[in-house]
């Protein structure tokens, strides 16, 4: 259980520093673009939106027992090989700059400031859906990553990606907030 609590807590606070960051912002600055070829804070809130619901139907499958994953012995293997080429990607430090695949590009056009209240609600699932593993041997069960059909993870190590990655959006926000 603890494991989920902390879990909960560092959701919790990267909607706080969103909502402390950007709460305040206009629709205009939310969507202003430093660089072109660069995110707005917008299109990053609605990319972590893309990418979390995009887990979602995945984790209720695990808690009704109905996800399915391809047959091989390799499970460990391949979870860990896949852990190993994601993390990069998926770092508040920003190691490494992706190509984000296309289920998860936000919208190039104006995003409404609601985007701050949608990003809320997701995180009220994403921590509703991750009480739900309780009791759930996070350590040992498995989960389809939606971006690539070879890439699977464990369920433990695909929840710290995924607030990892909200760390790493946050701080790519805060970045453009300050040129903003």
């Amino acid at each position: 259980m603890k494991i989920v609590i902390d879990w909960i807590t560092e959701i919790d606070l990267v909607t706080k520093m969103f909502r402390k960051n950007f709460s305040d912002f206009t629709e205009a600055v939310l969507n202003h673009r430093v660089k072109e070829n660069a995110w707005s804070i917008a299109q990053n809130i609605e990319h972590i939106n893309l990418l979390n619901s995009s887990y979602f139907k995945y984790f209720k499958e695990i808690q009704s027992g109905t996800h399915s994953l391809p047959e091989t012995e390799n499970l460990e293997t391949i979870a860990q090989d896949s852990l190993l080429a994601l993390k990069p990607f998926t770092s508040r430090e920003r190691i490494k700059r992706a190509n984000t695949w296309d289920i998860w590009q936000p919208t190039s056009g104006l995003i409404p400031k609601n985007i701050l209240y949608d990003f809320e609600e997701s995180q009220l699932v994403f921590k509703k859906l991750i009480k739900g593993f309780d009791g759930t041997a996070l350590t040992k069960t498995f989960i389809k990553y939606p971006g690539h059909l070879d890439f699977i993870l464990k369920l433990d190590d695909c929840i710290d990606l995924l607030i990892e990655h909200e760390n790493r959006h946050l701080n790519q926000a805060v970045e453009i907030g300050r040129h903003s």
